[in-house]
């Protein structure tokens, strides 16, 4: 029933065609009016595509090309042309300009200009900081104190934190330090939607129901699942919607009531075609989410090619280790241990942006594929490593769907 479910949307359409606002953002493209570009405000975080283009590669010429003094007369667009960069994992070349675009601040002679400025700036800082929210929230703290109303630079209804669907899995990187990371970023969540004018409602909500559900709290993690899509709709937060309907339909598959997975499923669905600003974004996401669930039940057969292959054009760079981590899971899934084995380990050594949960659960398919290879001893080594640091936060719900794969390994030898 749950893949019937899953199945009923074709997940290779197109939800809506492109807004009107992209023509115009295209003919300007074509003719590389940057001053054009730079004019128009463009979403930081709207997977648009302009002229065959995803928009974060338009924003790499335009931060390269464009002049200085373009750059000094539209300080507001640089600041969310920052926002690309980090978002797609440009972090040197956002750096640079970060500084860059803090100097032109410094040279503003009038003082409540500058101070605004100041303020805008700081808060864009708080993403060079990120997924560290100690660091993310000492800085957002410094741009509450700087910002008397609300900042310029993103709108409400943009997706908060560069289309997070998964707070737990990004923010609790520290083992043992599980609630307590929790505080600090419900914290930071309360400066970001009080900077924003509401974006990012509902992020601590989602955080502490993942939180909730990987310690086997289904009831509490439910009940702050709802809580986080209800704060999100109001915001229009549609990648927190999204996270809160597939961590219902997960809670709810654990419980094997298929009447509520059905609800949650339809929510994903109805999220996905809510913004058509953001449709390029939403459709991934979308698929995505899906195919986690899937991969919940063992289920390989329906998962896309871009999942498959772990390659994606379009999809936000900032995110792309998990989309990594998405294609470890099929290969695992698919009993594919050997390469299963090659990027996990890779994976381990190259990306500092995991949590706790998802590094711990790379380590266990590593180990589990060495175990189904023969290679139990270094296997097992590896599992006990791997799982160690997440009892320190009683994350025991991984465990058991591990144990339960070892235990019909060693049954069938």
């Amino acid at each position: 029933m749950s893949e019937k479910l899953l199945k009923q949307d074709n997940t290779n359409s197109r939800f809506l065609p492109q807004p009107a606002s992209v023509q115009k953002l295209t003919a300007l493209w074509r003719t590389r009016d940057y001053e054009g570009l730079l004019a128009e405000r463009i979403s930081p975080f709207a997977y648009i595509v302009i002229d065959g283009l995803p928009f974060w590669k338009c924003a790499l010429e335009l931060v390269c090309e464009c002049s200085r003094e373009l750059q000094a007369k539209y300080p507001f667009a640089m600041l969310r042309l920052t926002l690309v960069l980090y978002s797609a994992n440009r972090v040197q070349l956002a750096d640079d300009l970060l500084q860059n675009i803090g100097a032109e601040i410094e040279a503003v002679a009038d003082e409540g200009e500058r101070r605004r400025l100041l303020g805008e700036w700081t808060f864009v800082s708080a993403m060079a900081c990120y997924p560290d929210i100690e660091k993310m929230l000492s800085v957002m703290e410094r741009a509450d104190e700087l910002v008397d109303e609300r900042v310029s630079v993103l709108d409400s209804d943009d997706c908060a934190l560069i289309h997070l669907s998964s707070p737990y899995a990004v923010f609790h990187n520290i083992a043992g330090k599980a609630d307590e990371q929790g505080k600090q970023f419900s914290r930071f969540v309360e400066l970001y939607e009080r900077l924003t004018g509401g974006g990012g409602r509902g992020a601590d909500a989602l955080y502490n129901a993942g939180l909730c559900y990987y310690r086997g709290d289904f009831k509490q993690a439910e009940l702050l699942a709802y809580k986080a899509a209800y704060l999100a709709e109001t915001k229009h937060q549609s990648s927190l919607q999204m996270g809160a309907a597939r961590c219902i339909a997960q809670i709810n598959m654990q419980k094997m009531d298929m009447a509520a997975f059905s609800r949650a499923v339809e929510m994903l669905e109805r999220t996905a075609k809510q913004h058509p600003e953001h449709s390029e974004n939403m459709e991934l996401m979308l698929e995505y989410e899906r195919t986690d669930l899937f991969f919940e039940i063992s289920v390989t057969e329906y998962a896309p090619e871009w999942i498959r292959n772990g390659e994606r054009e379009n999809y936000p760079l900032i995110s792309y280790p998990f989309l990594k981590y998405m294609q470890l899971c099929y290969l695992f899934l698919s009993e594919k241990y050997e390469p299963c084995i090659g990027l996990g380990e890779a994976l381990l050594k190259q990306h500092e942006i995991f949590g706790v949960l998802v590094k711990a659960t790379i380590g266990m398919y590593v180990a589990v594929s060495y175990i189904m290879l023969g290679q139990t001893e270094q296997g097992m080594v590896l599992f006990i490593q791997s799982f160690s640091p997440m009892l320190k936060d009683k994350l025991y719900l991984v465990f058991t769907f591990f144990m339960n794969t070892l235990t019909v390994y060693w049954t069938i030898i």
